[in-house]
C-alpha cells in the first residue's frame, strides 16, 4: 500500500478522508479474520457469549433484526467492541498483552473520528495520532507489518501538508451562563445550603407547612433531613462552574477509585510482573468479598498457587497497607529461594529465617512487645517450628522465650501457609505436633490467612477437616460440625450439574436437589435460611432461560456450598490446553563400531564395579553410564580414558576399599586391564560417521528454512551437549549451550539473543539445554524441541516440554522430535512405556504423583539383571498399562469427590468474573494519565516521563524530587520494599530512572519502577486529587447508537457501609441506555471545543432521578443486609449450639477436675467469642447505609455521520 507521488503533492481533505477510510476497511477485514480464529476456541457457545452478549443494546437489536449469524456481518465498531469485551475469554488460552487491548480501544476512537466526520478535519496532530493508532493495531494485535510502509508514507505526506492553508477551523471557548433566580422563595427541587454551614448543600425534596411554619425535607449528606424556616437558604448566586477536560475527568475518577477501594473491583489486574490468567484471580475475588479474609487454595500442581497468593497480597495492599506478612513453607522451597524470588515479581522483599534467627526474633518481640521490623516480611520453613519456638527453652543463662511467652502476641496482617498438607495431620502425629501448633498460633494472630495445597482431594476427610479447622475455627469448630456442614454439598453439586448440563427436565432435577437439602440438619437450619435459596427456587419456576441467566443460576447455587467462601479449587483439566503437541519419533541406530564400543564400555564398567562393590547394587550404579552411552557415544568417547583411570585408582587408592575383600589377583587385574585397552582402542578408532547426529541435522536443516527457525535441543548430559555444540558450530549454525554452570545473567543474555529475528546478525538459532539449565526461563517464541536423549522419569520430560508448551506460545502447535537409538534400553522404555502413557501428546493433568512413581519403576525394571530383554519389554508394557488405568481412576475419583467442594470451573465464568470486577479507571493507561497530570500540576510545565515505548524514563531534578519527597512523607509510615525503592530514588543523586506502566514490560525489566495502583507515586497522585469539589465537563461523542442531541449526565460515588462495605461509581442520565454505556463513552469521547450554555436547571432533573435511584437501592440494600445478618446469626448460632452441647457433655463426663476446668474454659471462650460475633454483626447491621457524593456534572453532544 504505497502512496503515489502525485497524491502526496495534491493532498487535500478528500484524499485524507479516503485514505483513512481505506485503512478502516482493511482493519475490519483483518480483525474479522483474527476473531474468526480466536473466538471459536472459547467454546461451542462463542457466538452468543462473546459476540451477541457483548454488543451494545442498539448493536444487539440491529443484529437480531437483520439475522446476523457470522462475524462478517458486523461492522468495525461492533468487531472492536467484541474484541475488547471478549479479551479475558481469549486470554484464558492465548497470550494477549494488555497493551494490545489498549490498541483495540484506541482504534474505537479512530473509527468514531472518521466514520462520523461531519465537517473540517481536525488538526494535523490528531490525524498523525490516529495513524499511529492504526499502525500499532496492525503490528501489535493483527501481528502483521504488510501495511507499515504505506502508513509511513502517508504519515510523511500528512507531515508535509500545510493544514492551516488547506483547512480552516473555528475554536470556540467553553462558557457557562445561567439565568438569574429568585433569591427569596424556596421551592421543591431548589438547591439550598445550611444557614450555619454554607458549604453543606442539598436539594429540597418536599415542602409542607406546620402551624404556619414551613417544613422542608432536604436531601443532604446522603440522606433526607428535616429543616424549618431560617435553617436553610436558597443558593441564590449564579454557580461558578469548574470546567475540566476529559483527561482531567478520567484522572479524577482514577484518583477516586484508588482513594476509595471497593470490594467489587480488582486492583491487582496488571499490577504484577506476570502474565496472568483469568482463573488466577478467583481466590483474590473470593477473599476480598468474604466476611473473613481466610481461604484455602486447593489448586492442582502447575495452576499457579504462588501467583494467586501474590495477587492476594496486591489486593489486600490496595485496601490497607500490609506491614507484617509471614510465609511458612517446606525447607526445600526456602533453600531454592522459590518464594523469595517469586515475591519479587510482586515488588515484595522477603527474608528467609533459620532456626536461630526465628528464635532471636521471638526474643526481640518479647523485649520490645512487637514483632521486629527487620523481619516484617519473612519466610519460615516448617522444619524449624519445634518446641523451642513454640514453648521456649530453659538455659543456664536464663530462658529462651517461645511464642507462648509473648504478651502481647505479635500481629500479622497476612499469614501464607504453603504446602499446608505438611501440617494437616499435625495434631495427631507427634513429630509434627509443634509445627501444627506454631502454624495455629500464627493463624490465630493474623487478620488474613491463605493456605495453599495441591492435593486435598487425595486425602481423607480427617485431613481436610484439620486444615479447615485451622483456617476457620470459629466456623469449623469440630469434626461433627464439619461433617454436618458437608452433607448438603452433595445436593448442591447435583443441582449445579443439572443446570450446567441443561438436559431434558433439568429444572425439575435442580428443584428436587435443592429441596433435598432440607433433609440435612445444616441444610434445614442454615442453607435454606439463606435469602438466595428462596430466590433460586423462585427463578427455577421460569420456563425459558438465556445462557447468561443459567450461568448466574450456577454461580448462585454454588455460592450456597458450605465451604464456598473458604475454599478455592482449580484443576488443570478445567483449563484449556495452551497448544497442540505433535510428537515425532526419529529412529536411528548405532554403526557396528559404535555398537561394539557401547557394549564393551558397559562390560568394562560392570567388571570394574564388581571388584569394588556389592554385585546387587551394580545395576543401579550403571544406570547413568548406560544412559550416557545411549545418549551420545561420540560425546562420551573423550572421557572414557578418565573413567577407566578413575576405576583403577579406586582399586588402589580408595581408603574405603579393602583390597583383601576382593579377588584382585594378577590374572583378574590383567584381564580387566586388557578389557580397558580394548575399550580405549575402540574409542580411538571410532569412525566419524554418526547416524544419530545425521538424524538430528535433518530436523535442524528443515527447520532453518522456516521463518521461525528456533530450536531447543535437550540432553541430560553435558558431554553430549559439548559434542553437539562443537559439531553444529563447525557446520556454521548459530548455537549456544546452557547448563547448570551458566550464570543467571548469561542465561538471560543468551535467551535475548535466541529471541532475536533470524535476520539479526547477533541472533542464535539453536539453544542446547540440560534440565537444570532450562529452569526459570520460558521460550514461548520457540515451537520446536529435539530430545537427543530422554530422561526415564516422565515428570522430567513434562518439565522439558513445559519450556515451550505454556501460555504465550505463539504457534498453534509445538513439535517434539524424540531421537531414539534402536537396540538400547532407552528405546524399550520409549516405545513400551513413555509412548503408551501419552506424555508427548498431552499435559500430565492431575496425575503428577503417579508419573513421579512411574520414573522409579522404570529404573527398577531397566537395570534389573534378573530379566531377559523380552521380559523387560513385557514388564514395561504391563507397568505402563497399569499406571494408565490408575491415572484414569484418579481422574474419575476427582470427579466424584468434587461433591465435597462443589466447584466446576469454566473459562467462561472465570473470564466473566474478571470482567465484572474490572474497573477501566485503574487501567494502565488511566494510571499513566493520573501520574502525568500530577507531575505537571505539582512540578509545573515540563516533560517528566520520557519515551514512546512501554519502557520509559522518569526524569526529575533535585528540586522536583524534594517536592515529591514532601508528598511521599504524607503517606503512611509503613515501609515496604516498593516504598523504600521510591524513597531511595527521591533522596538519591540520579535524576533518571527507568519505569513502565505495562506488566509485560515489567516482567522483563525487573529493575524498572512498575507503576501500578499500589505504587507510592500513584498513591501520592491520588491523594493530591482527593477533593469533594464538583467538576463540569462538555463532551462530543460520535455514535450510531443514540439520536443526535444534547444529553446531560451526572456521576455520583456511592459508598456502602455495613456488613458488605463497597464503593460504586454511579452514572445518572435521563436516557437509561446512555447511563449503561457511559463508562465506555468516557473512554471514546472528546472534550468539546464548542460553546456550552447551561442553565440552573440543567442537572436538577438528574438529581431528582438520583435520589429515586438511591432510595430504591438503599431499600434493597438494607433488606439484603438484614437477611444476610439473619442468615449469619443463624449460622454462627447453630455452630455455637453444637459446640456448647458437645462441651457440656464432656464436662458432665469428666472425672478429673483439671479436665473439667479445661472444658469449662473452652466453653467460656466459645461463649465469649460467640457473643462478640453476634454484637459485631448487629452493630454493622444497624450502621448499614449508602452515602453519596456528586463527582461530576456533564453534557454529551451526540453526533452522527
Amino acid at each position: 500500500m504505497s502512496i503515489e507521488i502525485r497524491e502526496v503533492a495534491q493532498m487535500n481533505e478528500q484524499a485524507i478522508v479516503s485514505k483513512m477510510h481505506e485503512y478502516l476497511h482493511i482493519a475490519t477485514k483483518e480483525l474479522c479474520a483474527w476473531l474468526g480464529k480466536m473466538l471459536p476456541r472459547v467454546g461451542e457457545g462463542w457466538w452468543q457469549v462473546c459476540v451477541i452478549d457483548n454488543l451494545s443494546y442498539v448493536q444487539r437489536q440491529y443484529a437480531g433484526e437483520n439475522g446476523y449469524s457470522k462475524l462478517e456481518d458486523l461492522d468495525l465498531a461492533a468487531l472492536l467492541r467484541v474484541a475488547d469485551k471478549s479479551w479475558y475469554d481469549m486470554r484464558s488460552f492465548a497470550f494477549l498483552p494488555t497493551r494490545d487491548r489498549q490498541c483495540v480501544r484506541d482504534m474505537m476512537k479512530v473509527r468514531n473520528n472518521w466514520a462520523h466526520l461531519s465537517g473540517a478535519i481536525a488538526d494535523k496532530d490528531v490525524v498523525l495520532r490516529d495513524l499511529d493508532a492504526i499502525l500499532s493495531f496492525f503490528e501489535s494485535v493483527m501481528v502483521t507489518n504488510k501495511y507499515t510502509q504505506g502508513i509511513d508514507e502517508f504519515k510523511r505526506a500528512i507531515e508535509s501538508t500545510d493544514f492551516s492553508a488547506v483547512f480552516e477551523e473555528e475554536k470556540v471557548v467553553v462558557k457557562a451562563t445561567e439565568p438569574a433566580t429568585d433569591k427569596e422563595v424556596i421551592q421543591e427541587k431548589d438547591r439550598v445550603f445550611l444557614t450555619g454551614s454554607s458549604e453543606t448543600k442539598g436539594m429540597v425534596f418536599s415542602i409542607s407547612e406546620v402551624d404556619g411554619t414551613k417544613k422542608y425535607e432536604v436531601f443532604v449528606e446522603g440522606e433526607i433531613k428535616t429543616f424549618y424556616d431560617g435553617q436553610i437558604q436558597k443558593v441564590d448566586s449564579a454557580p461558578s462552574y469548574s470546567w475540566i477536560d476529559l483527561n482531567t475527568l478520567q484522572s479524577n475518577l482514577t484518583a477516586y477509585e484508588i482513594n476509595n477501594p471497593s470490594a467489587g473491583n480488582l486492583y491487582s489486574l496488571n499490577a504484577a510482573r506476570i502474565d496472568f490468567v483469568p482463573y488466577q484471580f478467583r481466590p483474590a475475588l473470593k477473599l476480598i468479598k468474604s466476611d473473613e479474609p481466610k481461604i484455602l487454595i486447593a489448586d492442582s500442581v502447575g495452576v499457579g498457587k504462588t501467583i494467586e497468593a501474590g495477587l492476594i497480597i496486591k489486593e489486600l495492599e490496595a485496601r490497607n497497607e500490609l506491614d507484617n506478612i509471614l510465609i511458612v513453607c517446606p525447607k526445600p522451597l526456602v533453600a531454592e529461594r522459590k518464594w523469595e524470588l517469586e515475591m519479587r515479581r510482586f515488588d515484595e522483599d522477603f527474608i528467609p529465617l533459620d532456626g536461630g534467627t526465628l528464635r532471636q526474633a521471638i526474643s526481640d518481640a518479647h523485649r520490645d512487645e512487637e514483632w521486629p521490623v527487620r523481619y516484617n516480611k519473612a519466610i519460615v520453613p516448617y522444619s524449624i517450628l519445634d518446641s523451642r519456638v513454640y514453648e521456649g527453652e530453659e538455659h543456664r543463662r536464663g530462658k529462651q522465650y517461645g511464642l507462648l511467652d509473648l504478651d502481647p502476641a505479635p500481629h500479622f496482617d497476612l499469614v501464607i501457609i504453603d504446602e499446608a498438607h505438611h501440617i494437616r495431620n499435625g495434631s495427631l502425629e507427634k513429630e509434627k505436633a509443634y509445627a501444627y501448633k506454631c502454624v495455629r498460633y500464627f493463624c490465630e494472630h493474623a487478620d488474613a490467612v491463605v493456605m495453599l495445597t495441591a492435593t486435598p482431594l487425595q486425602t481423607s476427610d480427617d485431613d481436610l477437616f484439620t486444615l479447615m479447622n485451622l483456617l476457620r475455627p470459629d466456623v469449623i469448630m469440630d469434626k461433627e460440625v464439619f461433617q454436618m456442614m458437608s452433607r448438603p454439598n452433595e445436593f448442591i453439586y447435583r443441582c449445579s450439574h443439572a443446570i450446567r448440563g441443561a438436559g431434558e427436565g433439568w429444572r425439575e432435577v435442580a428443584i428436587t436437589e435443592l429441596q433435598n437439602i432440607r433433609s440435612t440438619q445444616w441444610g434445614e437450619s442454615v442453607v435454606t435460611r439463606n435469602p438466595l435459596y428462596a430466590d433460586i427456587l423462585a427463578r427455577l419456576e421460569k420456563e425459558e432461560f438465556t445462557r447468561e441467566e443459567r450461568v448466574k443460576l450456577v454461580s448462585d447455587v454454588e455460592s450456597l456450598h458450605s465451604f464456598n467462601s473458604m475454599l478455592n479449587r482449580t484443576r488443570r483439566r478445567d483449563i484449556q490446553d495452551f497448544c497442540i503437541r505433535r510428537s515425532y519419533t526419529v529412529e536411528t541406530s548405532f554403526t557396528p563400531q559404535q555398537y561394539d564400543l557401547h557394549n564393551e564400555l558397559l562390560r568394562f564398567e560392570y567388571e570394574a564395579l564388581s571388584k569394588l562393590h556389592n554385585v546387587r547394587c551394580i545395576p543401579f550404579m550403571m544406570s547413568t553410564i548406560r544412559r550416557q552411552a545411549a545418549s551420545c557415544i561420540f560425546g562420551l568417547a573423550p572421557h572414557i580414558r578418565d573413567l577407566i583411570t578413575r576405576r583403577f585408582n579406586q582399586m588402589v587408592d580408595d581408603p574405603d576399599v579393602d583390597l583383601d575383600e576382593y579377588d584382585l589377583d594378577a590374572k583378574a587385574t590383567s584381564t580387566l586391564m586388557a578389557l580397558a585397552q580394548h575399550v580405549l582402542a575402540l574409542a580411538d578408532l571410532l569412525p566419524e560417521d554418526d547416524p544419530k547426529l545425521d538424524s538430528a541435522l535433518k530436523v535442524i536443516d528443515e527447520k532453518q528454512k522456516q521463518e521461525n527457525n528456533k530450536i531447543i535441543l535437550f540432553s541430560s548430559f553435558r558431554h553430549t551437549l559439548s559434542y553437539l555444540e562443537k559439531k553444529l558450530k563447525g557446520l556454521n549454525y548459530r548455537v549456544a549451550q546452557i547448563n547448570g554452570s551458566v550464570k543467571d545473567d548469561d542465561r538471560r543474555d543468551l535467551r535475548e539473543r535466541f529471541e532475536l529475528d533470524k535476520s539479526d546478525p547477533e541472533a542464535l538459532d539453536i539453544l542446547l539445554f540440560t534440565e537444570v539449565g532450562s529452569e526459570g526461563l520460558d521460550y514461548q517464541f520457540c515451537d520446536t524441541m529435539i530430545n537427543y536423549d530422554l530422561p526415564w522419569n516422565p515428570m522430567r520430560i513434562e518439565q522439558r516440554i513445559g519450556r515451550i508448551d505454556r501460555r504465550g506460545q505463539k504457534s498453534e502447535a509445538v513439535n517434539i522430535y524424540n531421537i531414539i537409538t534402536a537396540d538400547t534400553v532407552d528405546a524399550d522404555i520409549y516405545s513400551r512405556c513413555l509412548m503408551r502413557i501419552g506424555i508427548f501428546e498431552r499435559s500430565i493433568g492431575e496425575c503428577e504423583e503417579v508419573l513421579g512413581e512411574i520414573g522409579a519403576q522404570i529404573e527398577q525394571i531397566a537395570v534389573s539383571t534378573l530379566l531377559t530383554d523380552d521380559e523387560r519389554r513385557m514388564k514395561l508394557e504391563q507397568m505402563a498399562d497399569n499406571e494408565v488405568r490408575r491415572m484414569q481412576e484418579l481422574n474419575k475419583l476427582e470427579d466424584e469427590e468434587r461433591a465435597l467442594f462443589g466447584f466446576d470451573l469454566s473459562n467462561y465464568t472465570a473470564a466473566k468474573e474478571i470482567k465484572d470486577a474490572e474497573s477501566p479507571w485503574i487501567s494502565p493507561l488511566n494510571i499513566q494519565r493520573l501520574v502525568e497530570r500530577y507531575l505537571h500540576d505539582r512540578l509545573g510545565d515540563g516533560q517528566y516521563i520520557i519515551g514512546v515505548s512501554e519502557l520509559k524514563q522518569i526524569r526529575l531534578s533535585k528540586e522536583a524530587r524534594m517536592i515529591l519527597l514532601e508528598d511521599f512523607r504524607k503517606l503512611s509510615n509503613i515501609k515496604s520494599a516498593l516504598k523504600r525503592r521510591w524513597e531511595n530514588y527521591l533522596k538519591g543523586s540520579e535524576p533518571m530512572h527507568r519505569l513502565t506502566f505495562a506488566s509485560e514490560t515489567a516482567s522483563k525489566e525487573r529493575k524498572a519502577f512498575f507503576i501500578t495502583p499500589m505504587h507510592p507515586l500513584v498513591k501520592q497522585a491520588a491523594r493530591h486529587y482527593a477533593t469533594s469539589n464538583v467538576s463540569y465537563i462538555h463532551l462530543d461523542y460520535c455514535s450510531d447508537d443514540f439520536p443526535e442531541g444534547t444529553y446531560p449526565f451526572s456521576i455520583y460515588a456511592w459508598s456502602y457501609v455495613g456488613l458488605n462495605p463497597m464503593f460504586r461509581v454511579v452514572p445518572v442520565c435521563e436516557n437509561d441506555l446512555l447511563a449503561t454505556e457511559l463508562t465506555d463513552i468516557l473512554q471514546e469521547a472528546d472534550t468539546s471545543s464548542s460553546a456550552c450554555t447551561v442553565g440552573k436547571g440543567t442537572w436538577d432533573g438528574l438529581e431528582a432521578k438520583h435520589i429515586t435511584l438511591w432510595r430504591l437501592e438503599k431499600e434493597a440494600y438494607l433488606a439484603g443486609i438484614q437477611n444476610t445478618a439473619n442468615y449469619k446469626l443463624e449460622s454462627i448460632s447453630s455452630n455455637y449450639r453444637n459446640r456448647r452441647r458437645t462441651l457440656e457433655q464432656k464436662i458432665r463426663d469428666a472425672f478429673d477436675e483439671k479436665i473439667r476446668r479445661m472444658y469449662q474454659s473452652e466453653l467460656n471462650t466459645a461463649t465469649e467469642r460467640y457473643q462478640l460475633k453476634v454484637d459485631e454483626i448487629n452493630d454493622r447491621t444497624s450502621r448499614a447505609d449508602i452515602y453519596t457524593a456528586l463527582i461530576t456534572n456533564g453534557v454529551i453532544e451526540v453526533k452522527r455521520g
